[in-house]
């Protein structure tokens, strides 16, 4: 799933790739929390999220960490692991390295950063971030799990 994210104002804007084990999936809205709806999970389900986000705006941005919660896991949270990958800046166009024909299995690309990525106005960053879901019970499935995402960046002036 794809989607289009654009905070009012500021001028960056993030489209989302979903790949799971299924495949990818796309769909493109405009909206400032991403919510992903996730079902059977279960010990050993993962998927990855991807965002690339670009500052369509006229200031320097600061890509910081996404802030992420999860509904319908409620007690289960400690049980999910998520990584949060960087990587960027690139000038338009020019992240397709991560971005272009992936697949889970080449995920996460090395060498990453850390939250900050510095995007002056026409460049873009890209965040994978992978969800796992680990359990010692094998008989627990979580029918739905809502995913939130909120991307969150600073002026950089």
């Amino acid at each position: 799933m794809t989607v289009s994210v654009e905070q009012e104002g500021t001028g960056v804007k993030a489209g989302i790739l979903y790949y799971s084990a299924n495949g990818s999936f796309w769909h493109n809205v405009s909206i400032e929390v991403l919510p992903t709806d996730c079902g059977n999970v279960s010990d050993g389900w993962h998927i990855w999220i991807g965002l690339v986000i670009h500052n369509d705006g006229t200031v320097p941005t600061s890509t910081e960490q996404p802030i992420t919660s999860l509904t319908g896991a409620e007690g289960y949270e400690q049980n999910f692991n998520i990584n949060t990958y960087f990587y960027g800046p690139y000038e338009r166009g020019r992240h397709t390295e991560v971005w272009g024909y992936v697949s889970m299995k080449d995920l996460p690309f090395t060498p990453w950063k850390e939250a900050g990525i510095i995007l002056n106005p026409g460049q873009t960053a890209v965040i994978w971030i992978e969800f796992k879901f680990n359990h010692t019970d094998p008989e627990l499935v979580i029918s739905t799990v809502e995913i939130h995402i909120t991307i969150q960046h600073d002026l950089a002036i």
